[in-house]
Parts: structure tokens; C-alpha cells; sequence
């Protein structure tokens, strides 16, 4: 049988065909099945830090990935409202595994992203006219404000939604100090409106509305007011409103995430007189660093369990079997900051492999690149095909955080 964790995959049975399965926070501390919707159930393993959701008739990647996704997060809210285990999913955009049915063909996909950590720095050097070096001015005191807390908030947190949330108080701190609310009569949208018209005579707001805006202030109240900050801070069921850890809106919140700590930061400099070094590389300029592994870059799999370490030389340090992959560049998966490749391969080739416990990518010297465990032992019988989605991702150091694990 397909299993993963010593949870059931799949067994040539009446099993649904698709599925996929989520890292957890901790590991479960019971062994308990959830029945989600009649269609799907989640389970989780005692002992074990997956979650694993199973149902629907899915024939693609990205749907077996939301819909499993969606029945993970309500069984494990299930979980937590009868008492048998407070569990919450981590790094759903770096590490899950799915499986779907296309074309009367069982496919399993295991997803992993690598994260690369960048650093850009300069010093202008001033001199005078006999080359003498001028010491650089003082650096002004920074003075307190309220909106430092919400912001240092935002950036500490793992969880996107609580992210935003802060990001947008500390939005709405440092416009109250600029155009200070009426105390009687002015309703919250229209101070905001009003707020961002005051904020626009000191700094352009063209750069931090949606791409193709027409009208700069009124695209940014839309963008941030309306459409995101009223859906994230409401839950009415009569209302438009994001539920916290669904696929669908990560995206949503991430794109408006990105212009507000823009904005809030671009505002900071002009009306508090403090500004926040964020220097780092374009998208364009991590694609064309990593343009040469398009053709180079090889995906590998093992039996080999041995930890990754930072000085690991070889795919299989603990002499474990490896299997190359064919791996191609996946363009159309790729994101700002982010490049993936796939790996393909018949289970049926796989078969001297005991199970999957570590996926490796290799450069042009063959020395490895990227390294992966996977948390639990994979066995692939009565699937057709295996498949690996390994991504390399940049993070820009000084640049506000859009990286959330949860």
C-alpha cells in the first residue's frame, strides 16, 4: 500500500484517489480520524507531525493541494473543539505532499522550499576637495511612536493573518497621527479615505496601489480598507470575510501585505523622520542568478535518512540508494523571488528504494544544493508516478517580512 506516517495513502481499494498531507506544529497527541463534509477525512497519527486528509476525485495538483488543505484545517478545528488535540499547520507553501488521479493514473507530488537568506550593503564614502574623507552627519534620535509596536508585530509573528492585522494598526497609527480622527460623526472608512488624501501630500501613493490603478488613493483604500482589512478583521457570515489559513487567500494577503509595510514605512520617513534600511535584490536580478540551473539542476531521491547538515557533500551520506530524477525548470509555478524545478519518475523505477526519506537537488558539480527529510516514512505502492516540486527561494533581509509559516 501507498502510506506515508503509517497513515493509509492509498491500497487498490475503494481509498479516494486523492489527498494530501500538511506538516503540524508539534507533534499529535492522539491517533484520531475526522470525518470533514461526508467527502473527506482528516487524521492524524499519535506520535507522528503530519496531518493527513484524504477524499474527492480531484485531477490535478493545485486542487488536490486546496482542497486537502481545506479539509485539514476544519479537521483539525474539529480536533481542537472536541478536545483531543490543539494542532495547527506550519510552512504550508514549503513543505506538503498531494496525490491525485489523472487520467486513470495515480500521481504523488512532494513539494519543498528552500530558502536562501540575502544581505545587500553599502557605504558611500564622502570626500572633500583634497580627498579628505568627511565623517558621516549624526544620525538622527529616533523618537517613539505608537506604530513601532505594531509593526515590530508584525514582523515577529509566524501567522500571516495576525501579520496584516498589525501591519494595517500600524498603518492606521501613523495616519492618525497625520490627519487626526473627528471625535463625532466621521465613520472609520471615511477617516481612512480622508487619512490617505492627507498622507498623499507628503509622499506619492502611486507606487503602493495595485498594479494598473487609475486613481492611486481610492485603488489603496479599496485594496487595503475594503477588500482585505474589513475581510480579515470580520467574521459576520453575512459578510465578505478571509479565513485565516486557507490557500486561496494567502495570496490575496500576501499582495496587499507587500504595498502596506511599503506605505507604512515610506510614511514613517516622511512624517516621523526615520528611515529603515532596506536595501536587497529585484526579483529579475534572483532569476538571473539562477538561470543556470534551468539546465543543470538534477532532482534526486533516497532511502538515505541521514540529517542534513551544513557541511553534507554527498546525496547519500549515511549510504543510502538514490535515484535521479528526470527535472526540468517549472516556469509555470514560478513566483517573485521564487524558481522550481520538478522531478519526474515511474514508481515502478523507484522499486530498489525502501521508501522516500530525503530528496536532494544537485548543481553543476553534482555536490548538493538542497536537502530534505521528510518527517515520516513514504512508500509509493499502487501509485503510478512520483513526482518532486523543489523550489529555491530568496529572502531579502532588510525588506519587511511577507514570509509566514502559518
Amino acid at each position: 500500500m501507498a502510506a506515508f506516517d503509517g497513515m493509509l495513502i492509498l491500497d487498490g481499494s475503494g481509498i479516494p484517489p486523492s489527498g494530501g498531507a500538511f506538516l503540524l506544529d508539534r507533534e499529535a497527541p492522539v491517533s484520531e480520524r475526522k470525518v470533514v463534509d461526508g467527502d473527506w477525512t482528516a487524521e492524524v497519527r499519535e506520535g507522528g507531525q503530519y496531518v493527513l486528509a484524504r477524499g474527492g476525485t480531484v485531477a490535478n495538483y493545485e486542487d488536490a493541494r486546496d482542497q486537502a488543505l481545506w479539509a485539514a484545517q476544519r479537521g483539525l478545528d474539529l480536533l481542537c473543539i472536541s478536545g483531543a488535540a490543539d494542532l495547527s499547520i506550519v510552512g504550508v507553501e514549503d513543505e506538503h505532499i498531494t496525490w491525485w488521479r489523472e487520467q486513470n493514473e495515480a500521481i504523488l507530488r512532494v513539494t519543498s522550499v528552500a530558502t536562501i537568506s540575502a544581505t545587500v550593503g553599502a557605504k558611500v564614502t564622502v570626500t572633500d576637495s583634497l580627498g579628505n574623507v568627511r565623517p558621516d552627519p549624526p544620525r538622527p534620535q529616533a523618537v517613539w511612536h505608537e506604530s513601532f509596536r505594531f509593526f515590530r508585530l508584525a514582523q515577529v509573528t509566524n501567522d500571516l493573518f495576525d501579520a496584516f492585522r498589525n501591519l494595517y494598526l500600524a498603518l492606521e497609527s501613523v495616519l492618525s497621527s497625520i490627519a487626526p480622527p473627528i471625535a463625532k460623526g466621521e465613520w472609520e472608512g471615511d477617516w481612512f479615505r480622508r487619512a490617505l488624501g492627507e498622507a498623499q501630500k507628503l509622499v506619492d501613493l502611486s507606487p503602493f496601489a495595485p498594479p494598473g490603478a487609475a486613481d492611486s488613493l481610492s485603488s489603496i483604500y479599496d485594496d487595503l480598507y475594503v477588500n482585505t482589512r474589513n475581510a480579515v478583521f470580520h467574521a459576520k457570515s453575512t459578510r465578505p470575510h478571509l479565513l485565516p489559513h486557507e490557500w486561496p487567500e494567502r495570496a490575496a494577503v500576501v499582495s496587499s501585505l507587500r504595498r502596506l509595510s511599503r506605505l507604512y514605512l515610506k510614511l514613517v520617513d516622511a512624517h516621523l523622520q526615520l528611515r529603515r534600511p532596506s536595501s536587497g535584490f529585484y526579483a529579475s536580478g534572483f532569476k538571473l542568478m539562477t538561470q543556470h540551473l534551468d539546465k543543470s539542476l538534477v532532482i534526486h531521491v533516497t532511502d538515505d535518512e541521514t540529517p542534513v547538515g551544513p557541511d553534507t557533500a554527498t546525496i547519500n551520506p549515511g549510504g543510502g540508494r538514490v535515484v535521479s530524477l528526470a527535472t526540468r525548470a517549472a516556469p509555470e509555478l514560478d513566483q517573485p523571488f521564487v524558481r522550481y524545478f520538478i522531478g519526474q519518475s515511474l514508481v515502478s523505477q523507484l522499486a530498489e528504494l525502501t521508501h522516500i526519506g530525503r530528496i536532494v537537488t544537485t548543481g553543476d558539480d553534482a555536490v548538493p544544493l538542497t536537502a530534505g527529510i521528510l518527517q515520516g516514512s513514504l512508500t509509493l505502492d499502487f501509485l503510478d508516478h512520483f513526482e518532486a516540486q523543489m523550489g529555491l527561494r530568496l529572502r531579502n533581509t532588510q525588506q519587511p517580512r511577507v514570509l509566514y509559516s502559518q
